[in-house]
């Protein structure tokens, strides 16, 4: 795949993590986080989508989701799990925090936390996750294809309840991006909040998230969802539900270095469904230059034509021989001449008849049915009742004789003319129909 980089789901691992209620009463609690990570997680284990294997997958879900337990999760699990090859993506979802800075690190003075659920409102510095001390955990992650979700933000404080949080003059997620092959994806830009609303049943950002990995961001309808894509969904979509939901400014922000797209979803059934559409365009393209070529005559054409053109079930076993056939040779495991000699073969033992013709065939019963009753109401008791031979014998006598009979046989005949069911196949289908 021009320049992007794909990891199946066998080496592809996540981090998820929602955080819906904290320890701390004075931390607000969120209405959709936990929600918001669950249905991410089944979107990845999809095997129809990222498949990704349900062991490769952590979640950590409100208590579960502390400060030593996030840090094992990266520093440790994801550590030892994941190579340069790995795909790995994080996803956090609770509050963002401010505090100031007691180090002199920082050139606004502000220090920028993730709040894990046993953080202490009062004492950040001590019990929540600094954006350094991330940026070193992800550090620890050998993988060059390492891609952050992040639906927090920094502006609000953490008593706005509307709002998933905590001015900033330096960017929060700078240094949260620093290295080869790391995206980071912000709910909103550094001085704007992250909404959430219980309509939608999601944080704005993870809700339109979503959708992008199911295939909304698919711009170019290849069956692949890439970073670049997911981004470009997200900047035009969450604006402008966020306007219309809470009646505020999200913009999604992107950091990191991207030389190379990531995919991040493969929709199997999509791209199968396109190849099956690029083997068929070959194939009539192939089967159109032999009959300019002179290889092929007009009836092997249309043939040809409508076994590519029509489903398996439509066909009967004879028209599935010559499938075959023509499998064979369009794969270049037979000649043109050795195909045309199968054809022929399989249409000496009998015509193919496929289902639309047999509808036609029906159009024709009601004639044969007079017939029937003609033949019943012709004769006497007697014999009715006589043996089969000296039956068809009668039958045959009475159909020789009788104008109305003479009249459903030329309907018959003319009918199936129309239909394009004359000659061997006609008498075929009706054998009694040669005394004439």
């Amino acid at each position: 795949m021009d320049l992007k980089t794909y990891s199946d789901g066998r080496n592809a691992y996540a981090l998820i993590v929602g955080i819906s209620k904290y320890q701390d009463p004075h931390i607000p609690p969120l209405k959709c986080t936990t929600k918001d990570a669950r249905e991410l997680s089944e979107l990845l284990i999809d095997p129809y989508l990222a498949g990704f294997k349900k062991e490769n997958i952590k979640i950590l879900l409100d208590d579960e989701a502390t400060l030593s337990n996030i840090k094992k999760a990266i520093g440790g699990w994801l550590f030892k799990k994941a190579n340069k090859e790995s795909l790995v993506i994080i996803f956090f979802a609770g509050h963002g925090g401010l505090e100031e800075d007691r180090t002199g690190t920082e050139k606004d003075n502000l220090a920028k936390y993730l709040l894990p659920y046993d953080t202490d409102f009062d004492n950040f510095f001590a019990s929540a996750l600094t954006n350094i001390e991330f940026n070193r955990l992800l550090l620890s992650i050998k993988t060059k294809r390492l891609v952050v979700f992040m639906d927090s933000c920094y502006s609000g404080g953490v008593t706005e309840k509307i709002s998933r949080d905590v001015k900033l003059v330096e960017d929060p997620y700078k240094k949260i991006s620093e290295g080869e092959g790391r995206i980071v994806i912000a709910a909103s830009q550094p001085d704007q909040r992250s909404f959430e609303d219980e309509r939608l049943g999601h944080g704005i950002f993870t809700y339109h998230l979503i959708e992008a990995l199911k295939g909304a961001a698919d711009c170019d309808e290849d069956g692949y969802v890439t970073i670049l894509e997911v981004y470009d969904y997200l900047s035009k979509s969450v604006p402008e539900t966020a306007k219309h939901y809470a009646n505020g400014k999200q913009e999604p922000l992107l950091r990191g270095e991207c030389k190379k797209d990531i995919v991040l979803i493969v929709d199997r059934e999509k791209i199968e469904q396109i190849e099956r559409e690029e083997i068929k365009k070959k194939n009539l393209k192939k089967i159109s230059e032999w009959y300019h070529n002179e290889e092929f005559d007009e009836e092997l054409l249309d043939l040809c034509y409508r076994l590519i053109e029509s489903s398996l079930e439509d066909l009967n076993n004879d028209e599935k021989k010559v499938l075959k056939s023509l499998t064979a040779l369009l794969s270049n495991k037979i000649s043109i001449s050795t195909f045309r000699h199968e054809v022929e073969i399989i249409k000496s033992f009998e015509q193919p008849i496929s289902k639309l013709e047999i509808k036609d065939k029906k159009l024709l019963e009601e004639d044969v049915s007079k017939l029937d009753i003609l033949d019943m109401t012709s004769m006497n008791a007697p014999e009715k009742s006589a043996g089969d031979e000296t039956k068809e014998k009668i039958k045959k006598n009475i159909r020789k004789n009788n104008p109305d009979y003479q009249i459903i046989i030329i309907s018959l005949e003319i009918k199936s003319q129309a239909l394009g069911a004359g000659g061997p196949r006609f008498e075929s289908w009706y054998p009694d129909m040669k005394i004439r």
